[in-house]
């Protein structure tokens, strides 16, 4: 019998286990791509890190502007295909005096970025007077000036005239007295130069919490802004009355629950109302806020609390599920694809990169609801800007039906290969796991031993348990060859800890 014949054998096979377990018989990943999901690097850099802004623009390819510190520099990438593939994409270098700190970009209607950014002496906004903002003659309107180094954070968004919104975050220190300052400014014009409104969201002279500040647009063109709010650590939502934010105002709390509102992500749904991802310290959860008015008024709004971690970006599907980049406790980034409008049920989770520890980034979705990321490595330099398009709505495609999502058999860093990087998305034989749980361990390598010449047209021969080593790694395995030798068992031995789990 099958498993009278794999006793028999079972003391030779444990050793072949042993022995390529000790001498670390995974072999070294190598690059795999999957029909509809792209993973680009688009940048690297001696910076240790970046402060990255996406848009996508009229075609949904990519518009990164992002800091590099190696340079003090802002650099503006433009790809030239969905997916930033390549390695042909459009770089411009924009020297600032001075620290830059996060800029922020939008696309407007003719395909030309705008960025906000701040540095040494305030708030600029530069509108590029091309798609790829050359030539270096680009617009910059300096549109709140500091005689000392004083801005930190800050967001802009295009109405439909393709004026910019752009919300901030103000930290000075004045003669050694620190002052604390969100502001919300509207320009007049595409370019700024024809005047700014502004608006004092709020002051102190104490902490202002997590710097982070949230903007959306209403259908009205009006802004809404989230934040940490200064005094109490609630998250705070101010809705624009008008396109100055001069009358009509509403302020609101919707969150109280304490030390809540930090990286406050916000997104609008089709019936005006606020939804807003934000961290809570002390209990790092990600929570979820969907308001049931537009103003976020009367305490009653709908809280979620779906996962760990910070948030980064918030869409909304199609559906009005709200589709969330966020970075875990340990690795990121990762998105979560909710199952309802409230992030109440069904949600899905993808760890979306186990090649590197790397900090979340901002996200965008596709206008057929596919989520497109940046983000940047964060291990020694040089660092990495990161792009990955998913293939579908929850980043969940299995292109090969083996069980094992794209993204995780997509990774391409020596090492990987411990979480199934390095297999071929592609095909459905590279992924030897004859007992279907995700996971290759001793299980399977004793399912592969006691199937020793069970051969194709013998009662009880197994497909799943026969393998034709391929190579050049040890799991690029293939189709079954019909007979079930040692080579079968070793190709399982080859796996082991290569997996999906």
């Amino acid at each position: 019998m099958p498993f009278l014949r794999s006793v028999r054998h079972l003391k030779w096979a444990g050793l072949l286990v042993l022995a390529f377990i000790a001498a670390g018989a995974l072999g070294s990943s190598g690059r795999a791509e999957a029909a509809g999901l792209s993973f680009s690097i688009v940048y690297s850099s001696d910076a240790e890190s970046f402060d990255i802004s996406l848009a996508l623009d009229l075609n949904e390819n990519p518009v990164l502007a992002f800091h590099d510190r190696s340079e003090s520099a802002i650099k503006v990438i433009h790809c030239n295909d969905p997916a930033c593939a390549g390695g042909d994409e459009s770089t411009t270098t924009h020297a600032v005096t001075g620290d830059v700190i996060r800029p922020s970009v939008d696309v407007g209607s003719a395909g030309n970025p705008v960025i906000s950014y701040t540095w040494r002496y305030g708030l600029n906004v530069m509108a590029c007077n091309d798609p790829n903002c050359a030539g270096d003659d680009e617009s910059i309107e300096n549109i709140a000036p500091s005689p000392f180094p004083a801005w930190y954070d800050n967001t802009l968004k295009l109405d439909a005239a393709d004026n910019p919104w752009v919300a901030a975050t103000l930290v000075a220190n004045d003669h050694g007295v620190t002052f604390y300052a969100r502001e919300l400014y509207h320009c007049s014009n595409p370019t700024c130069s024809a005047g700014v409104s502004s608006y004092s969201l709020e002051q102190s002279q104490s902490a202002y919490g997590d710097s982070n500040i949230a903007l959306a647009l209403t259908q009205a063109g009006n802004a809404v802004v989230s934040y940490q709010a200064t005094s109490t650590y609630d998250l705070k939502v101010v809705r624009c009355g008008n396109p100055s934010c001069s009358a009509g105002n509403t302020i609101s709390f919707p969150d109280t629950m304490g030390d809540v509102g930090a990286g406050a992500a916000l997104a609008i749904d089709i019936t005006g109302n606020p939804v807003i991802a934000h961290h809570a310290f002390g209990s790092s959860q990600l929570r979820v806020v969907h308001c049931n008015d537009p103003s976020c008024a009367g305490g009653d709004e709908a809280i979620s609390i779906p996962e760990t971690g910070y948030p980064t970006a918030i869409a909304l599907d199609s559906l009005g599920r709200p589709v969330i980049s966020y970075g875990g406790l340990t690795i990121g980034p990762n998105v979560l694809h909710c199952g309802d409008s409230d992030c109440a049920t069904n949600n899905v989770l993808v760890p979306l990169d186990y090649d590197l520890q790397s900090d979340s980034g901002p996200m965008e979705l596709s206008a057929s609801g596919e989520p497109v990321f940046a983000y940047t490595t964060v291990s020694d330099p040089p660092s990495e800007i990161r792009l990955l398009r998913c293939t579908d709505p929850s980043c969940s495609a299995d292109t090969d039906g083996d069980v094992c999502d794209d993204v995780r058999e997509m990774q391409q860093t020596s090492g990987s290969e411990m979480a199934g990087g390095g297999r071929n998305a592609k095909s459905p034989y590279d992924y030897f796991n004859p007992t279907g749980d995700r996971k290759n361990r001793i299980d399977d390598i004793l399912a592969v031993i006691d199937q020793y010449y069970v051969d194709e047209g013998n009662s009880g021969y197994n497909p799943d348990t026969d393998r034709t080593l391929l190579g050049p790694d040890a799991w690029d395995t293939g189709p079954p060859n019909g007979l079930q030798r040692v080579d079968d068992i070793l190709n399982s031995v080859k796996q082991y800890f290569h997996d999906c789990a």
